[in-house]
């Protein structure tokens, strides 16, 4: 049996996220406005497209990400409700594609395709050295161990950076880039 043999063109799915400041694009870049940032679409896009064809899979699959090709339409400001819809138009031997659609009521704000690909998740995990599994909850990523393997609460720092609660601190600058000449483009 495949894992591929319950998934049918047609599936689709939809996420529905409301903008916080930590999702805008001036969360993470100072300096740039606080909308909703072409990183968090594409990612509520893959959740709604992996959450289409879940309950599909055998036990012991997922479907992991592999290719995104996006259009970001519009800007979309704090506290809007922002509906990311995936559908499954094709199926491929090693993967599923997706149309992907993100809107903000009846505005088009996001559009493209994404392919996924399926997997066991013990395999895919052997395969790349994974060697222990977060459990489904955040609290793993606090977790820490002290000298003697006793778990042990991990500091407020790095809770805040780990969990998105990190603020744009107005006195960090961005890194300096590169400049290139025209001698450094031949």
């Amino acid at each position: 049996m495949s894992p591929f043999d319950k998934v049918a063109v047609g599936m689709a799915a939809e996420k529905l996220v409301t903008v916080t400041p930590e999702m805008t694009v001036g969360h993470a870049v100072p300096g740039m406005p606080a909308v909703y940032g072409t990183p968090m679409m594409i990612l509520h896009m893959e959740m709604a497209a992996g959450s289409a064809i879940q309950p599909s899979l055998p036990e012991g699959y997922v479907s992991v990400g592999m290719m995104v090709n996006i259009r970001h339409l519009a800007a979309t400001p704090v506290g809007r409700t922002v509906r990311a819809v995936a559908r499954v138009v094709g199926i491929e031997t090693r993967s599923v594609v997706f149309e992907v659609e993100a809107w903000d009521g009846d505005r088009k704000i996001g559009d493209g395709t994404h392919r996924r690909g399926i997997v066991n998740v013990v395999e895919f995990e052997q395969r790349f050295g994974v060697t222990k599994r977060r459990p489904p909850d955040s609290s793993a990523v606090t977790a820490m161990r002290n000298r003697s393997g006793r778990p042990t609460e991990a500091p407020q720092e790095f809770r805040k950076a780990t969990m998105g609660e990190v603020r744009n601190d107005p006195q960090r600058r961005p890194p300096a880039t590169a400049t290139m000449s025209r001698e450094d483009e031949r």
